[in-house]
């Protein structure tokens, strides 16, 4: 074998183990969705506020996959997830929007229940949880009365009160807290 042919033989093997290795990585970041093994799952979502293609699913704070498609039919939210095969979602897990930041952007958490239950596979459906969700604009509002109502006189005696007590008793609050 000439050595112009060896030459262009390793070129060639090293611009394959590249372009496996660029694979891979794709694969791991998330930039080749719907590749690898994963189950199709859907949920209903009486609210998907902030929740948007590509959000992140959960389990006990690990992402397992994302939110691959949202639709709506008969008033409420379709969240179509891709998940994971080796995160082993069970039949009966339960779906609930959680805020990954004070911003509004949403996840999705999947809250396993037993672990007797089937595992999930293509197609499935998993329960939503009861609890609604909570915009933190919605919140502020809620707020803002109680807020208007404060004296501002008062209020800094109390602070100012409230400083003394922690200045002499550091371990104070952590006292307090400890006791609830």
């Amino acid at each position: 074998m000439s050595k112009n042919r060896r030459h262009e033989l390793g070129v060639g093997v090293l611009v394959l183990v590249a372009l496996a290795l660029l694979a891979y990585m794709a694969l791991k970041v998330g930039a080749l969705q719907g590749m690898g093994d994963h189950v199709d799952l859907v949920t209903r979502l009486p609210d998907a506020a902030g929740l948007a293609d590509g959000a992140l699913v959960k389990v006990a704070g690990v992402d397992v996959g994302r939110v691959s498609s949202l639709g709506i039919e008969g008033g409420q939210a379709i969240v179509h997830l891709e998940v994971q095969t080796d995160a082993q979602i069970r039949t009966d897990a339960i779906a609930t929007v959680r805020a990954r930041s004070v911003l509004g952007e949403k996840f999705v958490e999947l809250l396993p229940q037993s672990p007797d239950a089937p595992l999930a596979v293509d197609g499935d459906s998993l329960t939503t949880a009861a609890t609604p969700v909570v915009e933190i604009d919605e919140l502020v509002n809620q707020i803002g009365p109680l807020i208007a109502a404060l004296d501002p006189v008062e209020l800094s005696k109390s602070l100012k009160i409230l400083n003394d007590a922690l200045a002499r008793d550091p371990n104070r609050v952590d006292r307090m807290l400890t006791d609830l």
